[in-house]
């Protein structure tokens, strides 16, 4: 739930006594959602939900009268949502006849579903992920650099900087000056600031790979980058 990645067994995940065990593995993914999430958004969207149960039974009313759940809360929800779907497709599709051939069909989807997960900022593994092809690599690197959301227990640069920043070229792109959410608009300011984040990440992680690559010469690029990924964004997984 903290998302640190701490475990009482010495290999971690991957030791053999329960990198099989499909359900304890479910049961973990879902607590490292919602620390990922945090407690403002976990009980903002929980409210929701009772104020929409409430609503449809009690009253049998479909949709609340007050605005319940933020927009920072759509934003965060969403784009998680987005990102771990996407993310277990992709890993399911590119690793399921080599990281995770060995493995029952039960087995792959949870082990796609549990890298998508864990590379943002969980730090677990239950395989090794140098066993990972090149794409997929990437794109662990690529969710790593993201992480979880803002007030949570995760790091990276967060999910509503990543979805501002991905709406605002979206809105460039129709020639909007402003971003439009569900009849709502986003301060410039918020969106300034995204970027920012996004600039001063890539620059402070692009002078660690070039330190590092000066001072360990035995290391390729790919392995210092995933390195330094995962350090930034307090991942912990390593190749």
């Amino acid at each position: 739930f903290c998302n640190a990645g701490f475990s009482t067994f010495s290999q971690g995940l991957s030791d053999a006594a329960i990198s099989h065990a499909y359900g304890f593995q479910w049961i973990i993914m879902h607590l490292i959602i919602l620390g990922g999430l945090g407690y403002n958004i976990v009980f903002n969207f929980l409210k929701y939900v009772s104020d929409f149960a409430i609503n449809s039974i009690t009253h049998r009313r479909i949709h609340s009268p007050v605005r319940v759940l933020t927009l920072n809360s759509r934003i965060v929800i969403i784009t998680t949502a987005i990102l771990l779907t996407v993310g277990s497709f992709f890993f399911f599709f590119t690793e399921a006849h080599r990281a995770f051939a060995h493995e029952s069909t039960l087995g792959r989807v949870t082990s796609a579903a549990f890298t998508s997960v864990t590379a943002r900022t969980a730090g677990f593994n239950t395989y090794d992920f140098a066993s990972l092809s090149m794409p997929a690599i990437l794109f662990v690197i690529f969710l790593m650099w993201i992480g979880a959301s803002p007030g949570s227990t995760g790091g990276g640069i967060k999910t509503s900087t990543f979805a501002l920043a991905t709406l605002n070229i979206l809105s460039i792109a129709k020639g909007k000056e402003r971003i439009e959410l569900r009849g709502r608009k986003i301060n410039n300011q918020s969106v300034k600031r995204a970027f920012a984040i996004i600039c001063i990440s890539l620059m402070v992680i692009g002078t660690g790979v070039l330190m590092i690559l000066f001072f360990e010469e035995d290391y390729s690029l790919i392995q210092i980058a995933f390195e330094v990924f995962s350090a930034f964004s307090t991942v912990g997984l390593s190749l």
